[in-house]
């Protein structure tokens, strides 16, 4: 698995956060060209470690993004690995 620093930013914002996460709300938080955001967030997905979810509304649809399991093991396990260096 290789993945770029803006997907890591990515992944470990979308793990983070508790809420929703929009294509549009990644094109406003990370201020990356949203034609780069966009690929990282590809990226992401054939890595297996996010998924989109379409949401139907009265007047069309949105998608939200959210960590898979294998996302949110990486980035626990990427966590524990950066405490390790910094404690010891």
């Amino acid at each position: 698995m290789s993945i770029s620093g803006l997907a890591l930013k990515l992944l470990i914002y979308i793990v983070l956060e508790e809420h929703e996460v929009t294509l549009q709300k990644l094109h406003s938080k990370f201020h990356e060209p949203r034609y780069d955001v966009t690929k990282a967030l590809e990226e992401l997905i054939d890595e297996e470690m996010v998924v989109r979810q379409k949401i139907h509304e009265d007047l069309g649809h949105y998608w939200v993004f959210g960590a898979t399991v294998t996302g949110r093991s990486f980035a626990r396990f990427l966590g524990e690995e950066l405490r390790d260096v910094y404690i010891h």
